[in-house]
């Protein structure tokens, strides 16, 4: 009971109440963190676009885009590429990002708060095609109450972590790996766990760095996927990382995998007999006992 009390908490410290355009198919949350590899608290923003949209017929997601108050662009996402924008007071960092015409479409972009100094509205762009052509425009707002949320959420920071993260990371190349507690969730929301941190879902790069990650994970005897960074691109057909795009290189499949039925493919670990394999989890689907991985640097 404590625990569920405490990540409830945690929820209601971390984001706004999203506000949902008239169709009800984008969210928009912003929210404080501060993580114990950060010397200063960090601002995130997040908005997700899930289709199909009712009463919008989609045949293509044009842009994604986020803004300070209702004209300093912060970060935009084309079919193509993702790009950042300086803003006063405010350090953006690379977006994670995925952009597509089915399923879901999503940005998450952290900020450093150390001259931010009053609360601030955002706002959230969604330019789409519809079926007859003509071109929409979906505008979700959000506050971020800074000073309010950073001092009520650090109170909580603690406990919170013990709650979702094991206590023992491994350590490989001066980063860190934990292995989160909550079970069934989603790829987002599991990098929104990660985000306390300061973290985001474990890029693997390097046999070394999968050997390293397998001999970490065998003792748990875990026998459902662990999710990780990475998620297929339809567009290029290949696997790159949310967190900015690039390529996944290192991939040691399971049997059968990678499976082709599965709708918003992300990555995840399954551990047979100590040893580690890469295994297809849907990105949006929940499913028992599947447990995540972060990494900070």
């Amino acid at each position: 009971m404590l625990m569920f009390m405490l990540i409830e908490l945690w929820m209601f410290y971390t984001f706004v109440q999203p506000v949902e355009a008239d169709d009800r198919c984008v969210d928009f949350n912003a929210g404080v963190y501060t993580g114990n590899t950060t010397t200063t608290e960090t601002g995130f923003l997040f908005c997700v676009l899930t289709l199909p949209c009712q009463g919008i017929s989609v045949t293509e997601v044009k842009v994604i885009e986020i803004y300070r108050a209702s004209h300093e662009i912060l970060a935009s996402l084309d079919a193509n590429q993702s790009k950042t924008f300086e803003a006063t007071g405010l350090k953006v960092h690379t977006p994670i990002v995925r952009i597509g015409n089915e399923g879901v479409s999503y940005m998450s972009v952290e900020f450093g708060l150390q001259e931010m100094k009053r609360d601030y509205n955002f706002r959230c762009v969604v330019r789409l095609v519809s079926s007859n052509g003509s071109h929409v425009s979906l505008n979700v707002s959000s506050t971020l109450h800074v000073m309010k949320r950073f001092h009520q959420l650090k109170s909580l920071q603690s406990s919170v972590k013990d709650l979702l993260f094991h206590e023992e990371p491994l350590t490989f190349q001066q980063h860190r790996y934990h292995l989160g507690h909550m079970n069934s969730v989603k790829s987002m929301e599991a990098a929104n766990f990660c985000a306390i941190l300061g973290g985001y879902l474990a890029e693997i790069n390097s046999a070394d760095e999968l050997g390293s990650i397998e001999k970490y994970l065998t003792p748990y005897n875990l026998t459902q996927p662990i999710l990780i960074g990475g998620t297929y691109a339809e567009k290029g057909s290949k696997w790159i990382f949310q967190r900015g795009g690039k390529d996944v290189e290192i991939l040691k499949w399971l049997d059968g995998e990678p499976r082709k039925d599965v709708i918003e493919k992300c990555l995840s670990l399954m551990t047979i007999k100590n040893e580690v394999f890469m295994k297809v989890t849907s990105c949006v689907g929940r499913r028992h006992r599947q447990k995540y991985l972060c990494e900070v640097e």
